[in-house]
């Protein structure tokens, strides 16, 4: 689409980023167009915040600001580029998103095992969602991390795993031996043989890598629902949080853990002590009326 090529060569902004925007667009155009014209000549302010009034009633928080920072800059390609008369990206509400506000989501210990069991590792699209699954239940591997994997990221000699982490950081992490065990696995039974040097392919021609963050994304969702269980979140970065919940249930310090999700902030890690629900019960203070 004309976004992306205004996106990036106008703007220089990474391919990530216009991978992470464009959905957005898409479906704020879907909603907004006749699905003839591809631009919003006609939409208002009230047309924006009804859109935003919606979406924010199915989505999570994180999903709503990513989606007002790429409709934000889609109106401003708009405007730039002559479509609409009117500058609407101040009708683009702000997303509020205090600090520490929530209580992390994370997938349970048994639910992660039923998960990994369920996967159906007899078929070549098995073994890879399998090797995938583990890499996120027990390395803590964003989804963009998995995403950059290429075949020189291993280091079979040194039961190591190399890649590109948030921010463009390099990074490295020690493989565990079932991690190392599904990645073999892999590599000999299922994945395709191709040019591209990808670690983990598309299941359908041309063979390629996965491309998006969202395609774990869909993988994570479709395991889980395979797996029959009951949850308000389907996403990948539950696994992220079920091992900082794990490493702190087994008496690591938020230092240990947010060496091994590489944090940059002790800020970020201070999050992952909401996930001790034990500990944080000792500190509530009784109703009136009950026993002390």
């Amino acid at each position: 689409m004309q976004y992306a090529q205004y996106l990036r060569h106008k703007v220089g902004i990474t391919e990530l980023s216009i991978t992470k925007y464009c959905p957005f667009v898409k479906d704020f155009l879907l909603k907004n167009t006749d699905g003839v014209s591809p631009f919003c000549c006609d939409i208002g302010a009230a047309d924006v915040m009804c859109y935003f009034t919606k979406l924010a009633s199915v989505v999570s928080i994180s999903q709503a600001k990513s989606a007002a920072t790429a409709i934000r800059s889609y109106l401003k390609y708009l405007n730039y580029m002559g479509h609409i008369k009117s500058d609407l990206v101040g009708a683009v509400p702000t997303v509020p998103n205090w600090s520490l506000s929530e209580i992390p989501r994370s997938i349970s210990a048994d639910h992660a095992r039923q998960v990994l069991d369920n996967c159906p590792r007899h078929t070549a699209i098995g073994l890879r969602d399998y090797a995938i699954l583990l890499m996120l239940a027990r390395l803590g591997l964003r989804s963009s991390e998995v995403v950059s994997l290429t075949l020189d990221s291993i280091d079979w000699g040194n039961s190591s795993l190399s890649f590109v982490g948030k921010g463009s950081q390099p990074a490295e992490l020690p493989m565990t031996s079932d991690v190392g065990e599904a990645l073999a696995d892999y590599l000999k039974h299922a994945r395709p043989h191709c040019d591209s040097r990808a670690l983990f392919l598309r299941g359908l021609a041309p063979m390629q890598g996965l491309g998006s963050p969202t395609t774990v994304g869909t993988i994570v969702c479709a395991a889980i629902r395979r797996a029959g269980i009951q949850t308000t979140s389907y996403g990948s970065h539950q696994f992220r949080h079920a091992l900082a919940s794990s490493m702190m249930n087994g008496g690591a310090t938020l230092d240990e853990i947010g060496s091994v999700l590489r944090h940059r902030k002790a800020k970020t890690t201070r999050l992952y002590a909401k996930v001790d629900i034990n500990s944080l019960r000792m500190l509530c203070l009784p109703l009136p009326g009950e026993d002390q």
